[in-house]
């Protein structure tokens, strides 16, 4: 095969190095704001249930994902953590009332053996 440039094809363009700063998250100053604002986070939901805070701590987490894959992780880690653990806190709130509509709807395990004694004896 003929290219027009001769047998090969045209290589691409060489880029020559950036001279702007580096991005938000290869700086250290930035990295450790971010690590005190989840911290703090954290700290601010101390108070609420175990498993609402399980849960946030893993919504953190994502939403800190979420913001490091762009260059300005400072700037969208706040809101979208807020975000999350907004939903976090209502996914909470209706898993904790389906589980007590539930729960007249299941076996209680000790109404379960004192039939079994019942059976048994």
């Amino acid at each position: 095969m003929t290219y027009v440039n001769g047998p090969y094809p045209a290589t691409p363009p060489i880029r020559r190095a950036s001279t702007q700063a580096p991005p938000a998250f290869l700086h250290p100053t930035i990295a450790a704001k971010l690590n005190q604002y989840k911290l703090g986070l954290l700290a601010e939901l101390s108070h609420e249930s175990e498993t609402f805070v399980r849960f946030a701590r893993l919504a953190i987490s994502e939403a800190e994902g979420l913001a490091w894959s762009t260059p300005f992780a400072h700037l969208f880690l706040p809101a979208l953590a807020e975000e999350k653990i907004h939903y976090t806190r209502q996914w909470v709130r209706r898993q904790r009332r389906i589980g007590r509509g539930l729960g007249a709807l299941l076996p209680r395990p000790d109404l379960e053996l004192e039939r079994t004694e019942d059976r048994m004896g």
